[in-house]
């Protein structure tokens, strides 16, 4: 769930709250808002189409000590996007403004990709539809947004078929 000062953080920013999570595009560029006990995260859904200018990035954020000056935990760059945990205690939303004030420029100056821009498959998207896969909202293009579906499908029956392998093994050492 998301608490009262997410969702306030939310509005401001123009995101929709939906089902335990605040998402939609924050300057541009994709955003997720989630929280749970003691903590909160921000997860953007981009791309660094230039590994060089990944690197930069990355290079970028371990020059400033984030833990001490926003309460970050944990700051990971993935292939398709960047999560960013704080330590929830008072005073962690200011952090958080302060955060994305210094954060949503970096993005920009390394060239990550705006929202509009498919996860998926990297191409530009004209039409499609925010979908959350794992609490995280991704704007992607129709066919992209079934393949992930699929994908997830494919993946839940594989966890189910693993489950039920289990189960007869356990059963059958019992036996």
């Amino acid at each position: 769930m998301i608490g009262s000062a997410f969702k306030k953080l939310a509005a401001e920013y123009g995101l929709k709250v939906d089902r335990g999570v605040a998402y939609g595009s924050l300057q541009g560029y994709a955003v997720t808002f989630c929280e749970g006990s003691g903590w909160k995260r921000i997860v953007f859904s981009t791309l660094f189409q230039d590994p060089v200018q990944k690197t930069m990035f990355t290079d970028a954020l371990q020059a400033v000590d984030v833990q001490k000056e926003y309460r970050v935990t944990n700051l990971s760059v993935a292939p398709n996007g960047v999560l960013v945990d704080f330590q929830d205690n008072p005073g962690t939303m200011g952090k958080i403004r302060a955060f994305l004030a210094w954060f949503l420029p970096l993005l920009q100056e390394h060239q990550a990709t705006l929202y509009n821009i498919c996860p998926q498959c990297g191409c530009e998207v004209t039409t499609g539809k925010w979908m959350l896969n794992n609490g995280v909202a991704s704007f992607m293009h129709d066919g992209c947004a079934q393949k992930a579906i699929r994908d997830v499908d494919g993946e839940n029956e594989r966890r189910k078929q693993e489950d039920i392998q289990l189960l007869h093994m356990v059963s059958s050492s019992l036996s």
